[in-house]
């Protein structure tokens, strides 16, 4: 287990004595999942909802009560050209 690459990559400063803590409890927890592999899972249903939430679908409806024009929606802004928003740029052209 490289417990430095893995601190580098989650921009942790860690010293060595820290390193060797980390690296014993990232063996201890592989370990645990090493365990699970042995589970004979073969009648066992898969899972991934267990509160018996469902989707619940609708049709997709346009309400034009809840539309704005689109002189509306541009009512109130500070810049517009040719029917749209103009907003300051965010991004430097290199």
């Amino acid at each position: 287990m490289d417990v430095k690459k893995l601190a580098t990559l989650s921009k942790l400063k860690i010293d060595k004595k820290e390193e060797e803590y980390f690296k014993k409890q990232f063996e201890k927890t592989l370990k645990i999942v090493e365990e699970f592999d042995r589970l004979d899972t073969s009648k066992t249903v898969p899972t991934y909802i267990v509160t018996g939430t469902e989707n619940v679908m609708r049709e997709d409806e346009i309400d034009t009560t809840k539309m704005l024009s689109q002189e509306e929606a541009l009512s109130n802004a500070k810049s517009t050209h040719n029917g749209f928003f103009v907003v300051d740029a965010i991004l430097d052209e290199k």
